[in-house]
């Protein structure tokens, strides 16, 4: 599967405070994969915990840190590209003491595609992506089917892709995505309610309090004895 040329991101410029620098610059090496295009490392740093979470444009990281919190026994794997973010993780990371967390700098598209074997991720959390909403953009989306595709490669027979958005048209173009990929069942109709597990972020509060509708998205692998097509 080649990656298209197209970018689903644009690096932005942030402030960052003294310690998100320091962050930045002491612990990325400690937490911080480095991109190849060797699968094993992921599969070597997974077959130690229960399961493997990965969450995609984790932002300022406030679900992604409460979440890696909630379960200690799970390795949560967060891909992010924009510096003040992943500052932010990394300097809560080691102020929380943190053990179950790494971070991938780089294009999520090529990390899933180059360092992830298949049937090896539990779960996807991709909450709240750039939108892009100006139509001429919407080919800068991340979650197209090309993606999705790819997700579900990833993903273990069972596992899921959970996605949320308050933008409509996007997540309305996410189902139409989705719907021709015989590997994943919707799990809502078409829509879900928040699970109680997922945390509601600051950025997430600020579109509620503009009464901006959320709309949460749950795929699940399908199992091969459930749709026999896919043997």
């Amino acid at each position: 599967m080649e990656r298209r040329e197209i970018k689903s991101y644009v690096i932005r410029s942030g402030r960052m405070g003294k310690g998100v620098k320091t962050a930045l610059s002491n612990y990325l090496p400690s937490f911080g994969l480095e991109y190849s295009k060797n699968s094993s490392l992921i599969l070597e740093l997974a077959k130690n915990y229960k399961r493997l979470i990965v969450e995609i444009g984790f932002g300022m990281g406030e679900a992604f840190i409460q979440l890696a919190q909630s379960e200690p026994k799970s390795l949560f794997l967060g891909l992010e590209v924009h510096p003040p973010g992943v500052g932010r993780v990394l300097k809560q990371i080691e102020e929380k003491s943190l053990n179950n967390i790494h971070i991938i700098k780089h294009d999520a598209f090529s990390v899933l595609r180059d360092m992830f074997p298949n049937r090896i991720v539990d779960g996807f959390h991709i909450f709240f992506p750039d939108p892009w909403p100006k139509r001429r953009h919407n080919k800068r989306r991340l979650i197209q089917k090309e993606f999705l595709e790819l997700l579900s490669e990833r993903l273990k027979e069972g596992g899921y892709i959970y996605i949320v958005t308050d933008w409509q048209d996007y997540a309305e173009f996410i189902l139409d995505q989705a719907g021709g990929i015989m590997t994943l069942e919707n799990g809502g109709s078409p829509y879900i309610e928040r699970l109680s597990w997922r945390p509601v972020t600051s950025f997430e509060q600020k579109a509620i309090n503009k009464n901006n509708k959320i709309f949460e998205i749950y795929y699940i692998k399908r199992t091969v004895a459930s749709n026999p097509n896919l043997k």
